[in-house]
């Protein structure tokens, strides 16, 4: 048994590891520290280790009880022997101020931080960061924690009050209290004072006094026990230093949030938590208010000062009330503690304070690089912030990431601003004479780069340009945005068709379709300014999304209207384009003669004008209404001959469609290892490129392959995930064509209130989209649930409305299904004998679609409701 009754914590340590039996390398090993660390420990090197590093020994040696609690004793210099001498001597005492507030959160920081300065190699530490983010907060906190391992203490500079770099060793003097004679030089006094001890001199606020950095590099020469811990907007650029960047704490993102324990725990939610409840005792997080206090946090960059200024403002807001006005944060974020520094009471004055460190050139580029949304390229800042090359922007970038008023987004030069210290910028160059010049310019940029991804977006290198655009995403939406409010249609316009791809490939259809719609609106409200071809374009990439969005009836119209003004301008390219697109619609809607006309006559110009990615195109949609006519054999062919454009142009995400088309016609055939072996193969391809629509579609005819196999586990879940893609992307029609196949999944296992339920859904989102091609397997699912409850007249009357609307749609039985079909009439007509089917199959033949319509969705019976 160790004699833990007294003794340092050096003799502790060596005794409670010899009783564990552990070398001093297998306990540095499993105490994740370094095995100069114990010996330092064991020798009394460290006379006071880290708190931290106490509580690993603990939990790695396994003491407890009292043990443990002598352990931690001695490990705080208290515990000791007699003969030790004081850790922190009076001679220098521990000079840090009590705090207010406690701390919060930051555990890795700390942690990260202690052991740099642990360290023998780091002499010089200085934690760099934006105003507000809580540097000095969180030196205090670490200076608290190693005030051990500093026999001769630790002493606070306090310089934001300092303007005179020659000033910086007076003010270290004064800290010293009393360091400084009357003919000594206060940096020698300084020297003379420290040389030979164990200290910290932690130098607080030193981002304006950088030119006294010199200062710092003397005392460490000739003080060889004192390290120097600093606070600074930006790294002293000595060789000495190192830099431990704070950040702002972590935020949850309001659009998905966590379970609540795991909510509670993000740093930025418990720091406004704490801070709360000092104006309100009883603030706690709720369900409801849960997303406000994300919003909060996610729109304040996880700040430290802005949380804590907001925080105070629940005195006169709700939680509620209170996100909602943070859209301007600068002028609400005021009133921060009295004893504060007065740049630290409004979230505006730190800003000022940083901006009034920056040279004037900095200030012009700090102001002018606000216009980027979500970040910029060195390429682009160099275009709209310095056109005509006067401006050094390379150096300006670097300092201005070093001031921490910029932050590096990713591996490749790409640069960004947290949206508080963008809202500053903006309000700076509201006030600058060139703002319009420097919009504008940013503006242009996008908009060439939209013209410049256009055709790149059908090549090899689709996958590059679409992920640079989703990185570029926001600064489209400002440029975009720039086109309305200056009321410019035909650049907007031109930049949203442009991008026609990225929005359909990313699933994006609300937002192009938003933009469209208000420039095409700006575009009548100005006379029509927009060149006749520029607004038939689009037209005719509204009408798409329509289509995909289920909006059939608007499709037709607003695709004739494009088609009206390609003929008017003889523009045969367009003309092919928007005959395209008007008979994909009219094919959804079922009227398959017009529809078909049009494909022939848009594949027929394509090929006249010898594009290639359009004739690609044109023979997709052809083979899709093809295939729908039961058309099985041009179908394919049609397919394949699409399939090797692309193939040749090296567009993977027509490739990849091409391949679900096949495998659609190979499923239509029943060939089941086919169909599956083309859909892995293209759900491998789009799955890269992230197609969510089209990603959907596979996983559906996964689902099916699936279901046909008898695998009913295994396929539910691929049409949950192919009714998943649909759902974020908002497509109507296509989540009606999905529910339909999971119906019919789920009735295969005999749920049958499920399946009802499903099927019904899944009718009236066809109904609802115009899609009659549909709405015939919405009403045969719900005459396969009527027979499986037993009410096989009202199945065959729904079977027999379902068959007319095919032979009206002129769209027969595929193949896959047939026999099941025909087996389920064959059981309706045996159940009720050959009178009673006839009466029952005459009736629903002559239901009109909406009476048919009803009548599945409205069951007569109550079989349904409650079996």
């Amino acid at each position: 048994m160790v004699d833990t009754a007294a003794g340092s914590f050096a003799e502790l340590l060596k005794e409670h590891r010899a009783a564990a039996g552990l070398t001093q390398e297998e306990l540095a090993e499993r105490a994740q520290l370094s095995a100069r660390t114990i010996s330092d420990l064991e020798r009394g090197v460290k006379q006071r280790p880290y708190s931290h590093t106490v509580q690993r020994l603990i939990e790695v040696l396994d003491l407890d009880g009292e043990v443990a609690g002598r352990f931690r004793t001695a490990g705080r210099g208290v515990a000791v022997r007699e003969s030790a001498p004081s850790a922190i001597p009076g001679e220098l005492r521990l000079a840090l101020p009590m705090q207010p507030t406690t701390f919060v959160g930051r555990r890795h920081d700390l942690s990260a931080i202690t052991d740099l300065l642990g360290r023998e190699d780091v002499r010089l530490l200085t934690l760099t960061g934006l105003g507000g983010v809580g540097k000095t907060r969180l030196a205090m906190r670490v200076a608290e924690e190693v005030a051990g391992a500093f026999p001769d203490g630790i002493e606070l500079v306090r310089l934001a009050t300092v303007m005179d770099p020659t000033l910086v060793p007076a003010a270290i003097a004064g800290a010293l209290r009393g360091s400084e004679t009357s003919t000594e030089p206060a940096l020698e006094g300084v020297i003379r004072r420290l040389r030979e001890k164990q200290s910290l001199l932690l130098l607080d606020s030193f981002e304006h006094l950088l030119a006294a950095a010199k200062v710092v590099s003397q005392l460490l020469a000739s003080c060889r026990e004192l390290k120097v811990f600093v606070t600074s907007r930006s790294i002293l650029h000595l060789a000495a230093e190192h830099e431990y960047p704070v950040q702002p704490l972590p935020v949850p993102v309001p659009g998905h949030l966590p379970d609540p324990d795991v909510f509670a725990g993000y740093d930025a939610v418990r720091l406004f938590v704490a801070r709360a409840r000092a104006v309100k005792a009883d603030f706690e997080v709720t369900k409801e208010n849960a997303l406000p206090i994300a919003q909060i946090c996610y729109r304040l960059d996880g700040l430290p000062l802005a949380l804590e200024l907001a925080a105070a403002r629940l005195r006169m807001f709700p939680a509620q009330s209170l996100a909602e006005r943070l859209e301007s944060r600068l002028g609400l974020l005021t009133g921060g503690a009295r004893d504060l520094p007065s740049r630290q009471q409004t979230l505006r004055g730190t800003f000022d304070w940083s901006y009034s460190l920056l040279a004037p050139s900095e200030q012009v580029l700090f102001a002018r690089l606000s216009v980027f949304a979500g970040g910029f390229t060195l390429e682009a800042a160099n275009a709209v912030c310095d056109p005509d090359g006067e401006m050094n922007l390379v150096d300006g970038i670097a300092s201005l990431a070093e001031q921490s008023l910029l932050r590096q987004l990713e591996d490749e030069p790409r640069f960004g601003m947290l949206q508080t210290v963008r809202e500053y910028a903006q309000e700076r160059l509201r006030a600058e004479r060139d703002e319009v010049a420097v919009r504008a310019a940013h503006a242009a940029w996008y908009f060439d780069l939209a013209r410049r991804a256009e055709p790149e977006l059908r090549g090899a290198e689709q996958r590059v340009w679409l992920d640079r655009l989703e990185r570029e995403h926001a600064n489209m939406r400002a440029a975009i945005r720039w086109t309305i409010d200056t009321g410019d249609p035909e650049n907007g316009l031109s930049m949203v068709t442009a991008l026609w791809r990225f929005w359909s490939t990313r699933g994006r259809y609300s937002e192009g379709r938003s933009w469209l719609e208000q420039l095409l609106e700006l575009d009548e409200r100005l006379a029509y300014p927009a060149p006749l071809p520029v607004r038939a374009r689009a037209l005719n990439y509204l009408a798409r999304l329509l289509d995909r969005q289920g909006d059939l009836a608007l499709a037709v119209a607003v695709a004739r209207e494009s088609l009206a003004l390609y003929r008017k301008c003889d523009d045969k390219p367009g003309i092919a384009s928007s005959l395209a697109t008007l008979g994909d619609a009219m094919k959804a809607q079922g009227e398959y003669r017009e529809a078909m006309s049009a494909l022939e006559e848009s594949l027929a110009l394509r090929r006249e004008i010898g594009d290639s990615a359009r004739i690609a195109s044109a023979l997709n949609s052809l083979g899709g209404a093809a295939r729908w006519q039961g058309q099985q054999d041009r179908a394919e062919a049609l397919f394949a001959e699409a399939l090797e454009i692309h193939a040749g142009t090296g567009d993977t995400l027509g490739v990849a469609h091409m391949l679900f088309r096949l495998a659609d016609a190979a499923l239509d055939r029943c060939d089941l290892q086919r169909a599956r072996r083309l859909y892995e193969e293209s759900l491998r391809l789009q799955g890269d490129l992230e197609d969510r629509e089209r990603i959907g579609f596979v996983l559906n005819g996964l689902a099916l392959v699936a279901q046909m196999e008898g695998d009913y586990q295994h396929a539910e879940e691929l049409a949950e995930r192919s009714i998943a893609q649909f759902r974020q992307v908002g497509a109507r029609r296509q989540i009606g064509c999905m529910l339909e196949t999971l119906a019919g999944i789920v009735l295969d296992q005999g749920d049958l209130k499920r399946a009802a339920e499903l099927y019904r859904e899944s009718l009236t989102l066809s109904l609802e989209a115009g899609a009659k091609e549909l709405v015939p397997y919405g009403l045969e699912g719900l005459g396969r649930v009527a027979a499986a409850y037993g009410d096989f007249e009202r199945a065959v009357r729904l079977y027999a409305a379902g068959d007319s609307l095919r032979d009206l749609l002129h769209t027969p039985r595929p193949v896959l299904g047939r026999e099941a079909h025909e087996r389920a009439v064959a059981v309706c007509r045996a159940a009720l004998g050959e009178a009673p089917f006839d009466a029952a199959w005459r009736n629903g033949r002559t239901l009109p679609l909406e009476q048919a319509a009803e009548y599945a969705l409205h069951p007569e019976t109550s079989t349904e409701r409650h079996g």
